[in-house]
């Protein structure tokens, strides 16, 4: 019996010391090289002091991101965030493309290890374009640009099945702030803002690398 449970205590000391290599300082953090997601929530859109709600919409997601761990289980980076999404008009053949580029900082903090699954907290924030293609059932289409910022506040866990490679999850909210100046017919520019809040949810692999 003594046998057992010193093996026992062997074994879990052995994973504790694995799983505590993988979020410790000097470590390399690959999140997402496969990772999409699929968001939805509402947009509003704002001029001036009005505000008011526009439609509803999904959008698809390619988020890598690169991160060290500069103490033990604090890694920060970078994180790329590429979106996609599309809208057709129901009544017509109008359609409308958007695609927006979101490149920023992030830092996530993995609180402590349950057996191989660390859940962890994460921030980012980036700046990026936005650019918008409507497709008219008739006639040539047209092309707008805009700047972008936005924030991503969550949380999620990664479970490690080996000593580098786990499976990820991430659920949070995102805003995303996009703004664009027009000029009418009497050429006075006007300042546009559209304001973006959604909920995130993200399944990713992860990859942790060095000695």
């Amino acid at each position: 019996m003594k046998k057992i449970l010193f093996l026992i205590a062997v074994l879990l000391a052995g994973n504790l010391m694995v799983a505590q290599a993988q979020t410790e300082k000097g470590k390399w953090l690959l999140n997402g090289s496969s990772r999409l997601s699929f968001d939805s929530g509402k947009e509003k859109y704002k001029s001036g002091s009005t505000t008011s709600d526009s439609y509803k919409f999904t959008r698809l997601t390619f988020e890598p991101q690169v991160g060290y761990f500069v103490i033990d289980k604090l890694p920060v980076g970078l994180l790329i965030e590429l979106s996609r999404e599309s809208w057709k008009d129901p009544e017509d053949d109008d359609k409308s493309v958007y695609s927006s580029f979101i490149v920023g900082p992030f830092v996530r903090y993995y609180i402590t290890d349950l057996d191989g699954l660390w859940p962890y907290a994460q921030a980012a924030v980036g700046i990026g374009s936005y650019k918008e293609r409507w497709i008219p059932g008739e006639g040539d289409s047209q092309d707008d640009k805009s700047s972008l910022f936005g924030y991503r506040l969550g949380v999620g866990a990664t479970y490690f099945v080996n000593d580098r490679v786990g499976f990820d999850v991430y659920l949070g909210y995102g805003n995303d702030t996009e703004k664009y100046t027009y000029e009418d017919e009497v050429s006075r520019d006007t300042d546009y803002k559209y304001i973006y809040g959604f909920v995130q949810f993200n399944l990713g692999i992860v990859v942790s690398l060095g000695q």
